[in-house]
């Protein structure tokens, strides 16, 4: 793995400098390693490799890019890239990179409560979440990636696909995502994080 190669060809020059999520404190950091870890086998050995390099560990992107702008870390690890996109482009300091194997895909998902006090009103927002106009305005106002693909521009999911391809790995919106409701399985899982992670 090259983000391994690269950690370990100048020790001293990583050292407490990487930054990760914390899993223990973020959802989408659970999220996103917890789905690595299905894709790529060495998951666990660039988790172990983050770790000898003194990772730095946080609950949130905001709190990586942060650090990343000042200087004290150098390199975010499995961070969010609308929010990695809109800070480089106000702040020189910040680059981003796609892993060449695979980059995953989170997908943001609204709902409508059975509950709802303006069900219609709802479902009206929705409409206009997923029209064109409510995509472009989400694209571009809010730089969150657009899904259709009648929608132009850098932050698009055509724009992604057109660039990397197959290495788009969405998550899927499936009972899969229920896996570690399962707290037996959770717990496992976090030894394992804890075991690679030294704290």
């Amino acid at each position: 793995n090259d983000f391994i190669a690269l950690l370990k060809s100048d020790e001293k020059r990583f050292q407490g400098k990487v930054t990760s999520f914390d899993i223990e404190k973020s959802g989408s950091g659970f999220l996103f390693l917890s789905n690595d870890v299905g894709l790529a086998p060495n998951t666990w050995d660039v988790i172990k490799t983050m770790s000898s390099s003194g990772v730095k560990l946080q609950s949130s992107s905001g709190t990586m890019m942060e650090r990343i702008s000042s200087g004290e870390n150098i390199i975010g690890y499995n961070m969010f890239l609308s929010y990695a996109h809109a800070r480089a482009k106000k702040d020189q300091s910040i680059g981003y990179a796609y892993l060449g194997d695979y980059t995953l895909v989170l997908s943001r998902v609204a709902f409508v409560s059975k509950n709802a006090k303006n069900p219609n009103a709802a479902k009206l927002w929705l409409d206009y979440l997923l029209s064109k106009k409510g995509q472009t305005t989400l694209s571009t106002a809010s730089e969150l990636y657009s899904i259709r693909p009648d929608v132009d521009g850098e932050t698009t999911m055509a724009a992604l696909t057109k660039q990397l391809g197959g290495n788009l790995k969405p998550i899927a919106i499936d009972d899969k995502l229920l896996t570690y409701l399962d707290q037996a399985k959770r717990v496992e899982f976090l030894k394992q994080w804890q075991q690679n992670v030294k704290k």
